[in-house]
């Protein structure tokens, strides 16, 4: 491999890289990114939503790493697109660079809600850095919030608009909160908490347009109602930014289709993160990002690996709880499953066990010990000779300390 070039900014190339430089310290590196900033992390940006963010608080790595591992970084570049035939990307100005091996971790945008285009340009999200400084002069002055999307990034959003005395207003358009990560008793906890902070919550919720042509002054619903704001965000789950392999014999879908070495049809050509679609499903998830790039560097580096399935974690910090969903919590693929609930102290578990096995897990309150949760459902620990029908979860999570 003489020369790898990276597409995207984010923690799926920056666990590429790490992989890559542990067996091959010469090969040259080009990491393209569409930002100005270095690759940071992105899990920040909502909860610092008032906040100077400066980019050095926030970075992945500083950047006398990219120096250090002789990673050539071309900033606020977008790549126009990709020539498989020359393995060469497309750059601005008619430019072109080659490539022996080509990573694509250039994530994906926010999906904009299924309401006319020509509301486009009266919404906000927040989806990087850029966003977020943005919106630090367009806040200002603006009281009443109105959210399209009730999932984490939307939840804490809402909770530090609030916390700066906004008023907020959460739609979402599933009948409960978080309905692939939560049960229904969970979800109730969840949104009894949000709104007990003065946060309206709608389920069953459909925008159909915004009212206010120069200015924003309401959102129109399918139900027939509408509702008083100045301003509308939202975060409606992602879309894999794969328009650059327009043109391409790039196998896509949803997002770009890779294998389990994260190696797209392409010979050479690699895919990780959110702009990849792995066994018919694009996560969007950090950890995942962080084990598909992981595997696609080794991959490039020639050192053959296989990627495991990561176990999806959903966590939330906000509204004076923790919330914790990992793994399989669906009802009906569980053979049992434990639940204790403490209305008085707003706390909530719920363990998930398949056939001796624990296979999910939700825990609203003390998520201390996710770690081992998170362990036992990744590596499937069997719980041999545990009556599930008695044991209670902290005597379940002492004997997971002791098979961990």
């Amino acid at each position: 491999m003489n020369n790898l070039i990276i597409i995207g900014g984010g923690i799926a190339a920056v666990s590429a890289i790490k992989a890559i430089r542990e067996i091959d310290p010469e090969v040259t590196i080009d990491l393209f990114g569409e930002e100005r900033f270095y690759p940071y992390y992105r899990l920040k940006l909502s909860k610092s939503l008032f906040d100077q963010l400066d980019e050095a608080d926030i970075l992945l790595q500083k950047r006398e790493w990219y120096e250090k591992n002789r990673i050539t970084l071309h900033l606020n570049v977008r790549v126009q697109g990709i020539d498989i035939e020359r393995q060469a990307i497309i750059l601005p100005q008619e430019k072109s660079m080659n490539y022996n091996k080509l990573l694509l971790a250039n994530g994906a945008g926010n999906r904009f809600p299924a309401i006319a285009e020509t509301n486009r340009g009266k919404l906000n999200t927040i989806r990087n850095l850029e966003d977020v400084q943005r919106l630090h002069g367009v806040l200002e002055g603006k009281n009443e919030i109105f959210y399209i999307g009730g999932g984490v990034l939307g939840l804490e959003t809402a909770w530090a608009l609030q916390q700066h005395h906004k008023k907020v207003t959460v739609a979402e358009i599933q009948n409960r909160l978080f309905p692939n990560q939560l049960d229904e008793r969970a979800a109730t906890i969840l949104k009894n908490l949000v709104e007990s902070f003065g946060i309206k919550v709608l389920t069953n919720a459909e925008i159909v347009n915004i009212i206010g042509d120069q200015v924003v002054c309401g959102v129109e619903m399918k139900d027939g109602s509408s509702f008083h704001c100045e301003m509308v965000l939202y975060s409606t789950g992602i879309k894999p930014n794969i328009d650059i392999l327009r043109g391409t014999p790039l196998k896509t879908n949803r997002g770009v289709i890779v294998d389990q070495k994260m190696a797209t049809n392409v010979p050479n050509v690699y895919a990780a993160g959110d702009v990849a679609e792995y066994d018919g499903k694009v996560y969007g998830l950090w950890n995942v990002a962080m084990g598909q790039g992981k595997t696609a560097g080794f991959n490039i580096a020639g050192q053959e690996t296989i990627y495991r399935p990561i176990v999806p974690v959903t966590a939330l910090n906000a509204y004076g709880i923790s919330m914790f969903s990992m793994g399989d919590v669906s009802e009906t693929n569980a053979s049992h499953t434990i639940i204790e609930e403490d209305p008085a102290k707003k706390t909530y578990r719920r363990i998930f066990i398949k056939n001796q096995i624990v296979i999910g897990a939700i825990i609203i309150g003390d998520t201390s010990k996710s770690p081992l949760l998170k362990t036992a459902i990744e590596q499937k620990l069997p719980l041999e000779r545990i009556d599930c029908q008695v044991i209670t979860i902290d005597e379940l999570l002492e004997l997971l300390k002791t098979i961990v």
